[in-house]
């Protein structure tokens, strides 16, 4: 069974938070996508999730979030409810720049999951379009970070994928095994 889920990002702009869950329950949708800027009241999300009959079954969670205060962030997702925590992005001036750096990243990224995946929390990455850019090794970021760990997971951004002009559909056959969610949208 696929699960469709909508990720509460897409209406960062559109507040309050509260309403914005009312009208997705009043639509049909039974999960959303949380992203840590929400995360700050962990109760009060719950209760209006649970008020309107919606679970929160995946987040995005910055890298600090999850290697600086990563109890915290365990704790919230498993007052949640969560089956999966992916960090999202890394900043300009925070990524690697070689095929080196981006091995480190996603040991980094393994290491900051383990306690996730030992509470039963799966937990990865979710790509964009830089990390389809080839390496001073002609190696690709997001092989690198996905090969780091066979417990890493992906939520492979298929809208991302296509803009860096290559073939979603071929990316989710190479990694069938290792995906735990997909992003479907467009790239306007």
């Amino acid at each position: 069974m696929t699960n469709i889920s909508y990720q509460l990002y897409c209406s960062r702009n559109f507040p309050p938070l509260a309403d914005t869950i009312a009208m997705l329950a009043a639509t049909g949708y039974r999960e959303v996508e949380g992203y840590g800027g929400i995360l700050g009241d962990v109760a009060g999300l719950k209760a209006s999730l649970d008020a309107n009959g919606i679970a929160m079954t995946s987040s995005h969670m910055g890298l600090d979030a999850v290697t600086d205060d990563g109890a915290t962030a365990l704790a919230a997702a498993k007052t949640l409810g969560m089956k999966a925590v992916f960090v999202p992005h890394v900043a300009v001036d925070n990524r690697p720049t070689d095929a080196k750096g981006w091995a480190a990243f996603g040991k980094k990224l393994a290491e900051a999951g383990k306690p996730f995946q030992d509470a039963g929390i799966q937990f990865g990455w979710h790509n964009h379009d830089f990390e389809f850019v080839a390496t001073d090794s002609g190696d690709l970021p997001l092989d690198l970070i996905a090969n780091a760990s066979d417990d890493l997971m992906l939520e492979l951004d298929l809208g991302w994928t296509a803009r860096a002009g290559l073939d979603p559909v071929a990316w989710i056959n190479k990694y069938a095994g290792r995906i735990a969610a997909v992003h479907v949208k467009d790239i306007a």
